[in-house]
């Protein structure tokens, strides 16, 4: 048995690009694309930074009675 063609979406294989969507899944986002009607526009998210140590944090690490991997 013939392995299938593959199928890719117009404006991507005229940029060149090597990859391709699913047959129920979308991933380039181009109208043209033959499984357009399955793209979801990922919702992007803030990142978030971890708080700053606080004084209570800082003095438990001070105070650690055994040295540890990152003191060797």
């Amino acid at each position: 048995m013939a392995p299938s063609p593959i199928i890719q979406c117009p404006t991507c294989k005229s940029a060149g690009q090597q990859g391709s969507c699913a047959r129920h899944r979308c991933y380039c986002g181009h109208a043209e694309c033959w499984a357009f009607d399955s793209y979801y526009k990922p919702v992007a998210t803030a990142i978030t930074i971890a708080p700053k140590a606080d004084e209570r944090m800082a003095k438990s690490w001070a105070e650690r009675e055994e040295p540890t991997w990152l003191d060797r």
